[in-house]
């Protein structure tokens, strides 16, 4: 359960450039890497949209984590069928889906569901895609999951929206717990060659927080395998959410909080 003192404003990174924590060594590094950053970030992500188009889906993500300096490390991998199974992880950055299926054992593409509406990016870049309705719609969100997961292993991340990966975790909705898959578990936390550099969760234009990371010479990913999720017969759909969501916490050494993508919503676009 929550801490009653954690703050939403505990979960997110107030600034992209942390300034406190950076020494003259520090400044002089990005001072010098700047122009090579900011020519690299915008090479990288046209790359890979041109990669989108081009590259077999079985090797996609795999030449993604290539051309954007995503060294992925993992201390054991997951089997999975050839499809109707969901890897449920947290969600810290907009890379995450390129990323997830490098903890498998054998190579296979990853279809993702996605809980802000399919961008552009993502349509491109992670298809298939499923994208959930909030309210109104999740009978039929449910239908398309299915149906596309006969055909893909799906990703999820049911915080629903990115935190920052620093102190806690967004409650997990509980909408693909109604379905009664195989659910793997996967904890993705990200190491950054500039530590001191990162992109902002707590922002209205993800894309500029993408860019931020591919500004980053390297990034280094631990991937954490989970295993199954143990499914009670008797268990609402919440609470088995809410038992992944600690799961995945307590591996990250993080805080399963009770704030969701709604009281981040509110926050970042205040009526």
């Amino acid at each position: 359960m929550s801490e009653p003192k954690l703050t939403l404003d505990a979960l997110f990174c107030q600034q992209r450039l942390q300034t406190k924590s950076m020494n003259v060594w520090h400044w002089l590094v990005f001072i010098l890497y700047f122009p090579v950053g900011c020519l690299l970030a915008v090479l990288r992500f046209a790359l890979v949209f041109v990669v989108a188009i081009m590259a077999p889906e079985k090797h996609r993500y795999q030449i993604f984590r290539y051309i954007g300096g995503l060294r992925c490390k993992t201390t054991s991998t997951l089997d999975l069928p050839k499809n109707g199974a969901l890897i449920v992880a947290n969600h810290s950055n907009y890379l995450d889906p390129i990323v997830t299926n490098a903890v498998l054992g054998k190579r296979q593409h990853l279809g993702t569901v996605i809980w802000h509406g399919v961008n552009f990016f993502s349509r491109v870049i992670c298809r298939p895609t499923v994208s959930v309705v909030d309210q109104g719609g999740n009978r039929g969100f449910l239908k398309e999951l299915y149906k596309a997961n006969e055909h893909h292993n799906m990703i999820v991340f049911p915080e629903g929206a990115v935190t920052d990966g620093i102190t806690g975790l967004l409650q997990f909705q509980r909408s693909v717990f109604h379905l009664r898959k195989d659910i793997y578990l996967v904890g993705i936390k990200y190491r950054r060659a500039l530590p001191f550099l990162q992109g902002r969760a707590m922002s209205r234009m993800m894309g500029i927080e993408v860019l931020v990371d591919l500004f980053q010479p390297w990034i280094d990913v631990e991937l954490i395998p989970l295993g199954k999720l143990q499914r009670e017969l008797y268990a609402s759909p919440q609470e088995e959410a809410d038992a992944a969501q600690r799961i995945i916490a307590d591996a990250l050494g993080l805080k399963a909080s009770r704030w969701s993508k709604h009281d981040r919503h509110k926050c970042l676009f205040p009526e």
